[in-house]
């Protein structure tokens, strides 16, 4: 009688997706001898101890709050103690946004790209500065100065946090594109900003007195479909991955036996969840986002198996055969973009 349980937790998750991806998780990385407490986690600003920080890694911290996620963990670097040091305490932390807010940017893109490797549900996403990361899950910022409204220039690096807790706070109903910074008053342009967006950049221009994001890009470049380098739709592929897999495992795995019709309920559990978002605009309401069993995988791996019969049996027969404890599923879903270009002809008579 459990089946229906898993309906209502995808249910769940796709009524309240926006709300959750504009309530990110982000972790900062900074280095600081003020104290010695390793990880400490904030969810607003009013739980700041400003003692507890050197004044400039304060206001990173309340930086990172600014456009209120969920929640910011920061972790503290002592004196002699690297990157790799801290990796242990990030590895026990669910994080959807880090940043590490020092010159030196190699060890947390290796982290990333290393830790998103290891197959876990929730994918980790860093902003970094300076680097060519050519990953779906770094996000480059190239502005080497920004200015505060109140005159204080700040080094590229050290306004990572900023960004990383505005990134966190998007939802998924929009973009980070054209996103203005009211706290800014200005910024240093790359000599050619188009160029800049093209080879991967997260990029801030001046516009008319205010300060705001050219194109929400990641840092890749070189990937089989251009949607790929927009950030809103790796947060829509990360979100889905995350909510599949999760449900999967608390609602699914070792409770129902493996044949064709509790596939199925998966299956339609999980239509279920794409329609709902469709509903919200995160898929596209206009296609055809399907989830379905994957015959073909499933053939193979019975022939392999020494099934070999199984490479003449019609669909239906290879579904009502599953394969071990495997269920093999494939779906062809298309997430909705963010309106962010024009091209309007007008013709005069």
């Amino acid at each position: 009688m459990g089946a229906p349980n898993i309906v209502v937790e995808f249910l769940t998750k796709a009524n309240t997706a926006i709300t959750r991806s504009e309530r990110g998780i982000v972790c900062l990385v900074v280095s600081d001898t003020t104290k010695t407490t390793r990880l400490t986690e904030y969810k607003s600003l009013t739980e700041i101890v400003e003692t507890d920080w050197n004044a400039e890694n304060l206001q990173i911290i309340k930086d990172a709050l600014a456009d209120g996620p969920n929640k910011v963990y920061v972790v503290r670097i002592g004196t002699s103690e690297t990157f790799e040091t801290i990796e242990p305490t990030l590895d026990a932390l669910k994080i959807n946004w880090i940043a590490h807010i020092a010159q030196d940017q190699t060890d947390i893109v290796e982290y990333v790209k290393t830790r998103n490797l290891g197959g876990g549900s929730a994918a980790i996403k860093a902003v970094v500065y300076s680097q060519t990361a050519d990953d779906i899950h770094v996000v480059n910022f190239a502005n080497t100065k920004v200015t505060r409204t109140d005159g204080t220039e700040l080094a590229g690096y050290k306004f990572l946090g900023r960004i990383a807790g505005m990134l966190a706070a998007t939802p998924l109903d929009r973009s980070a594109t054209y996103y203005i910074f009211d706290d800014l008053q200005s910024v240093e342009e790359p000599a050619d900003i188009d160029d800049a967006v093209d080879a991967g950049n997260f990029v801030l221009c001046n516009d008319y007195g205010t300060v705001k994001v050219v194109r929400a890009v990641n840092s890749a470049t070189k990937v089989e479909k251009e949607d790929l380098k927009k950030i809103t739709i790796v947060e829509g592929m990360d979100l889905m991955k995350e909510d599949i897999m999760e449900t999967f495992k608390n609602q699914y795995v070792g409770k129902y036996k493996n044949n064709l019709d509790n596939q199925m309920v998966f299956i339609a559990a999980v239509n279920t969840y794409f329609r709902q978002l469709a509903l919200d605009e995160v898929l596209n309401p206009d296609y055809v986002n399907l989830a379905e069993i994957d015959v073909e995988t499933q053939r193979t791996a019975l022939a392999n198996a020494g099934t070999t019969e199984a490479l003449d049996w019609d669909d239906d027969t290879v579904k009502k055969n599953p394969f071990r404890s495997y269920v093999f599923a494939k779906a062809n879903v298309q997430l909705s973009d963010a309106i962010e270009d024009l091209e309007f002809d007008i013709y005069l008579n």
